[in-house]
Order: structure tokens, then sequence, then C-alpha cells
């Protein structure tokens, strides 16, 4: 969700739309980037590399529930959000 903070301050066109495209990017990109630390940081670390294929899609699953829950949760924070944003000076 970082990122579609990032990329909101950046942006011209901005409102609810946006946001909820950059939230659903940051999504997908979050879910895929715990596959990649889960397939070749975690799994090995803990002796269990020949164990992810076999959980893949429970993984997949997991990570974009929270993340679709972590997104929800600033889409209802939404108002509160863009205040602290200008506070900040990101316009």
């Amino acid at each position: 969700t970082s990122l579609a903070a990032f990329a909101f301050s950046r942006l011209k066109f901005k409102g609810r739309k946006v946001v909820y495209c950059l939230l659903a990017v940051a999504c997908l990109m979050q879910t895929a980037v715990a596959l990649l630390v889960n397939k070749f940081i975690t799994f090995p670390l803990y002796g269990m590399a020949d164990l992810f294929n076999s959980v893949v899609w429970f993984l997949v699953a997991f990570n974009l529930i929270k993340s679709i829950l972590v997104s929800l949760l600033i889409i209802v924070l939404y108002k509160r959000i863009g205040r602290i944003f200008e506070r900040m000076n990101i316009k």
C-alpha cells in the first residue's frame, strides 16, 4: 500500500477511482512479492523448499485476502489519510 500512496502523490489526476486502481495493483504486486520471498527465502530457510509447490495456492489466497483487507481499511480511512498527506505537504 505504500506503493499506492507513493503513486497517488505523484499523479496529476486524483480521486477515488485512481485510489481503487492503485490499491488493486498494489494487492497484486504484494502477493507476487510475498510468493517470491516465500519460495526463495522463507521455505528454504526452514528446510521446506519441496513443500512450497503443494501449498502455493493457499499462500496466494492468504496474501490476496490479507492485502484486500488492508486495502479496504485504507478505503474506509481514505479521508483521514488524505488529511495526513495534506499536513505532510504531499499534494
